[in-house]
């Protein structure tokens, strides 16, 4: 019997130590599952990560590439009067062209047109604005999309505005009575001159701009690609 019960205390002792030793293996194992990310969720965590940061970068770039097109529009812009510029002329050298006298054999009906219309679109622009609506209407002339006379293109449908509102009128009749006296009248004539005379460039800001085939301006159009004090050239 009493081998009996020592045999009994054996196994009851090892059944004992055997779910202790099970128990402190299943903590340690919950232990490691818990705190030790699993291969998997590492490489989805990387991936994560690397997906954070590829969204970054690319966010980074695409609000780079947006504001380097904003800067090149505005150089764009900027560099559009530097494509017309054929050079540069010195404060005296423009000094020298503003005084100039125009001299040659004009018809006198297209000086008068062409003097009035200058004088009615620009007369409260710079020399060079004058003189490049005056180059606008030769260049029109030359254009198979216009009339092939000054006339017809001044007074074209919907076209010059002072050909409706009665200012041409006016003109014509300062200038018919001798009354375009003034620097601007003077201005507007001289211009109206050298347009004539086949000028295609005129001098602004120190820089000589080409005006060659410029059929439009306005104080406000779209897709002009030089600009003359108030008015823009396309």
């Amino acid at each position: 019997m009493k081998g009996t019960r020592k045999k009994d205390c054996k196994v009851s002792m090892m059944k004992k130590n055997f779910v202790k030793i099970f128990a402190f293996v299943m903590v340690v194992c919950l232990c490691f599952v818990t705190l030790a990310p699993s291969a998997e969720a590492k490489q989805a965590a990387k991936k994560a990560s690397t997906g954070t940061k590829s969204d970054e970068v690319e966010n980074t770039e695409a609000t780079t590439k947006k504001k380097t097109s904003k800067k090149a529009k505005k150089t764009k812009r900027v560099s559009k009067l530097g494509t017309a510029v054929s050079r540069e002329f010195s404060a005296e050298d423009l000094a020298q062209f503003e005084n100039e006298v125009i001299t040659g054999d004009f018809d006198e009906d297209e000086l008068r047109l062409l003097s009035c219309i200058i004088f009615c679109e620009a007369g409260m622009e710079c020399y060079a604005g004058k003189l490049g609506v005056g180059i606008v209407v030769m260049n029109r002339i030359k254009s198979k999309r216009y009339p092939n006379n000054m006339h017809d293109v001044i007074y074209q449908k919907y076209q010059f505005s002072p050909t409706r509102n009665g200012s041409l009128n006016k003109a014509f009749k300062d200038y018919d009575e001798g009354r375009f006296t003034h620097k601007n009248h003077k201005d507007s004539i001289k211009a109206a001159k050298e347009a004539l005379s086949g000028r295609t460039s005129v001098i602004y800001n120190g820089n000589e701009i080409d005006l060659t085939g410029y059929i439009g301006f306005a104080q406000r159009m779209k897709g002009y690609r030089v600009q003359i004090q108030h008015h823009q050239f396309i």
